[in-house]
């Protein structure tokens, strides 16, 4: 009997379409089913996903482009977009549109040096100094 150290595994998808993906600070990040017409307040509820942390005045949702693949961003107030379903305040979601949340909180220097860009200032080299 022929046996090998090396298994092979196939994917079951090879692309996932058709879904919209929530990052950031809520309670069920991940994707969700994307279905036409669906906007943010579809798939994100003041009652249901909101954090105490969640900043609800400002989100990002992220869209790809098809067919170039070019990402575009738009800010919104998140919970604008939650209390005025279907309106011009709650943005209308397209297959694979991701929406980043924030928390409210200030990032530290530490997080700005390693979100930010990839310049390293002053203030980045003192905080690496003092690690």
């Amino acid at each position: 009997m022929w046996t090998s150290k090396f298994s092979i595994f196939r994917p079951i998808v090879k692309q996932i379409e058709n879904y919209v993906y929530l990052e950031g600070f809520l309670r069920r990040p991940g994707f969700i089913q994307w279905k036409d017409s669906m906007t943010v307040s579809d798939v994100i509820s003041l009652d249901e996903d909101i954090l105490k942390e969640t900043d609800l005045q400002y989100a990002v949702l992220v869209s790809e482009n098809f067919p170039d693949g070019i990402l575009t961003m738009r800010s919104f107030n998140l919970s604008s977009a939650i209390i005025n379903k279907k309106s011009d305040k709650d943005p209308e979601l397209k297959p694979r549109d991701t929406i980043l949340v924030f928390s409210y909180g200030m990032p530290s220097d530490l997080d700005q040096c390693l979100f930010i860009s990839d310049e390293i200032n002053d203030s980045c080299l003192r905080i690496q100094k003092e690690l």
